[in-house]
């Protein structure tokens, strides 16, 4: 597999599928991984500002202190994914879902910064969410079907 930028350059490369930790810390900036499966695997310290994350699959991934400013995520797979002290500032989550997996397994969001994220017809049915999570203005998460964790509670 190889994960390209927009301009081509290299950003990783391994041959056979990728195991959980593969892609932890590594720089991904402008990556290009429109569609790729990314099932189980840990996106944790990665720099993913503006990359191109169209209709990934991150089913019962893990999304840690990441940065997702900008990026595209429209259409993507996130069910059953633990989302941990991640920005998405500007991102676009368009159709991307964000609900339980198949087995009922609620996606965990815990100190995530929405802010000015694009969430149009984003799945959030029982996303559980933390009071330190940030969501766009306007945007009510009770009315999209999200649960709140207790105060003080968090998902690490």
């Amino acid at each position: 597999m190889e994960i390209r930028n927009k301009r081509g350059d290299l950003l990783f490369s391994k041959e056979g599928k990728l195991g959980i930790g593969d892609l932890t810390g590594v720089d991904l900036r402008e990556a290009d991984m429109r569609g790729l499966d990314l099932m189980g695997i840990w996106l944790d310290g990665n720099d993913m500002a503006q990359a191109d994350l169209r209709d990934v699959s991150l089913y019962w991934g893990t999304l840690l202190n990441a940065n997702l400013e900008g990026a595209n995520l429209e259409g993507a797979n996130l069910q059953g994914t633990q989302i941990n002290r991640v920005n998405l500032r500007h991102a676009n989550l368009r159709n991307a879902n964000i609900g339980p997996s198949n087995l009922g397994g609620p996606s965990m969001i815990s100190w995530v910064d929405f802010t000015d994220a694009d969430l149009t017809g984003t799945i959030l049915t029982n996303a559980s969410y933390d009071e330190a999570t940030k969501f766009p203005e306007g945007f009510d998460p009770l009315a999209h079907g999200m649960v709140p964790r207790g105060k003080g509670i968090q998902a690490d």
